[in-house]
């Protein structure tokens, strides 16, 4: 399939438009996330009450069309997530397993650089490059944070996403990285 998911695989957290990938009964639809505040569930939990399995680290998208702009969050398991943020390697292929699995892209190694930032208050890594796309002749520009979480022993990834061809890009990564500036490790206070 063209998201490179078995269509027989036992259970799927995507999109309900995705639907037509996948045999009757194995998506689960991420509208259904919803009622997780009130049933008093976590993403974690919902994933295991609905059996979803997957070897890709779990990862959400946040789109917006015309021009479209995106943020993608994935995170994976870290003993020691600020050691994690040296092994620049291993955050990479985060990232490219999550641009494949939720854009069919591949990343541009040529165009890749590194630097050093801050979010929710805490050191970070950002990367900066360009994509191409697998299944269409496009791509464009990314960049991406990698959080670390030592209370919970993961590193987060924050992709910022814009395919906007002829437009200019800059005031449309500004406004998703105000929104990626809020992003944090811990809950509300209630």
């Amino acid at each position: 399939s063209p998201l490179d998911v078995p269509v027989d695989d036992p259970g799927v957290l995507a999109n309900l438009n995705t639907d037509y990938h996948f045999e009757n009964g194995n998506l689960r639809d991420v509208r259904n996330l919803t009622y997780l505040k009130e049933s008093g569930l976590s993403v974690e939990d919902y994933i295991r009450q609905n059996q979803i399995q997957s070897e890709e680290p779990p990862a959400i998208e946040l789109m917006r069309n015309d021009p479209a702009q995106g943020i993608s969050i994935c995170w994976q398991d870290a003993a020691d997530p600020l050691a994690a943020l040296q092994d620049r390697p291993a955050l990479l292929a985060l990232r490219e397993r999550m641009g494949r699995r939720l854009h069919a892209e591949q990343i541009e190694p040529q165009s890749l650089a590194w630097t050093e930032a801050e979010l929710d208050g805490r050191p970070c890594l950002k990367l900066t490059g360009s994509w191409t796309g697998l299944d269409f002749s496009g791509g464009g520009p990314f960049w991406c944070y990698f959080v670390p979480d030592p209370a919970r022993s993961r590193v987060f990834c924050l992709d910022l996403l814009v395919f906007a061809p002829g437009q200019d890009k800059m005031a449309l990564f500004r406004q998703l990285d105000a929104v990626a500036s809020t992003f944090s490790t811990s809950r509300p206070q209630q």
